[in-house]
C-alpha cells in the first residue's frame, strides 16, 4: 500500500523509524511512556495501522471514555459533598445555647420567655421582617443582650414576624418568616433561636438566592424533625403565614399608625431603639424600667 492509499502524508509510513526516534526525542515524559508501552505490545507497530477512519467505533475509546468520565464525577460529587458536610459544620458550630428558654407559637406571635419568668418580667413585641436590613443590625446589636434578658427571667418578648417589604409577591419576606414560623411551632427555643439568627446573619447572601427547600435544609442542619422540615414545604404554611403576617402588621399599624420595621413596643407604645446613631440596649432600657407608665 502506499503511503498516499494510507490516507497519511507522503514518506511518513516509509520513514518510520525516523519518526518514531523524534516523538520519544521531543515528546513529553507522558507521552514517551504512553509510546513506548504502545510499541512494545506490538514489534510490528505500524503508524498507519492505527489511524481509523471518523466513522469506525473503538470500544476501547469508549471504555476509556466512560471511565474517565465516572472518575470526574466522581471527585465532582466528592468536592460537592465535603464542601456541603463543611458548610454544615459551620452552621452548628455557631450555633448559640439559650439555656432555660421556651418558644411558644400561638396565634400570630412567637413567644420568648424563661421556662420560670419573674412575675414582675416586662413583656414587649418586637416587629421584624427578614428582608430588612436594620432588623438585622438590631438583631446583632441587641439579641445577646436580650437573650440574657429572656434567661434571667426579667423579660419576655413577643416577636411579630412581618412581609410587608414583599410587597404582593411570595418574596424572601415570607419564605424566611414562614419557614421560622414553623421552627418555632416545633417547640424548641434553641432550634428556632439559631434558626433566626442564621437568618438575620445571613440576609444578604440568602435574600431572593433561597426556596422553601433551601429553608427547610438550614432547619434540618440545626436539628429541625422530619415533621418541620416538610412542613416548611407545604404549600399550606404559605396560606397559614400570610394570615399571621397581615394581622401582625394590621396590629402594628393599630399601635403606631405606620408599618415599618424593626419596631420595639411595650404597652401599645414604641420603644426607642436608637441612640446617637446606633442602636440602645433596649432590653436592658426596657428591664430597668424605662417604659414603666
Amino acid at each position: 500500500m502506499s503511503d498516499r492509499a494510507a490516507g497519511l502524508p507522503g514518506g511518513l509510513v516509509s520513514n518510520q523509524r525516523t519518526t518514531r526516534h523524534h516523538l520519544l526525542a521531543g515528546g513529553t515524559e507522558v507521552f514517551q511512556q504512553t509510546y513506548r508501552a504502545i510499541l512494545s505490545r506490538n514489534e510490528n507497530f505500524s503508524v498507519a495501522s492505527t489511524v481509523k477512519k471518523p466513522n469506525e467505533k473503538s470500544n476501547a475509546f469508549l471504555y476509556t471514555l466512560v471511565a474517565v468520565l465516572a472518575i470526574v464525577g466522581i471527585v465532582i460529587g466528592y468536592i460537592v459533598i465535603n464542601g456541603k458536610n463543611a458548610a454544615n459544620e459551620a452552621i452548628t458550630a455557631n450555633a448559640q445555647s439559650v439555656g432555660d428558654v421556651t418558644v411558644n407559637a400561638a396565634g400570630d406571635t412567637i413567644t420568648l420567655q424563661a421556662a420560670n419568668p419573674k412575675a414582675d418580667a416586662r413583656e414587649v413585641s418586637l416587629y421584624e421582617d427578614y428582608s430588612c436590613p436594620h432588623c438585622a443590625e438590631l438583631a446583632e446589636a441587641t439579641d445577646d443582650s436580650m437573650l440574657e434578658s429572656i434567661q434571667d427571667g426579667d423579660l419576655i418578648v413577643h416577636v411579630h414576624s412581618l412581609n410587608f417589604l414583599d410587597g404582593d409577591q411570595w418574596g424572601n419576606s415570607s419564605k424566611a418568616g414562614a419557614a421560622a414560623e414553623a421552627v418555632a411551632q416545633q417547640g424548641d427555643a434553641e432550634l428556632y433561636w439559631n434558626y433566626r439568627k442564621y437568618l438575620f446573619d445571613n440576609q444578604r447572601s440568602i435574600y431572593s438566592a433561597w426556596d422553601e427547600a433551601k429553608f427547610a435544609d438550614l432547619a434540618k442542619t440545626l436539628g429541625a424533625s422530619d415533621a418541620t422540615v416538610a412542613a416548611i414545604t407545604d404549600d399550606k404554611l404559605h396560606s397559614d403565614y400570610e394570615a399571621v403576617a397581615t394581622n401582625n402588621a394590621e396590629q402594628l399599624k393599630s399601635e403606631l399608625g405606620k408599618i415599618s420595621s424593626p419596631q420595639v413596643t411595650i404597652n401599645g407604645k414604641a420603644v426607642n431603639i436608637a441612640s446617637e446613631g446606633a442602636f440602645a440596649d433596649w432590653p436592658k432600657d426596657v428591664v430597668a424600667g424605662k417604659y414603666d407608665s
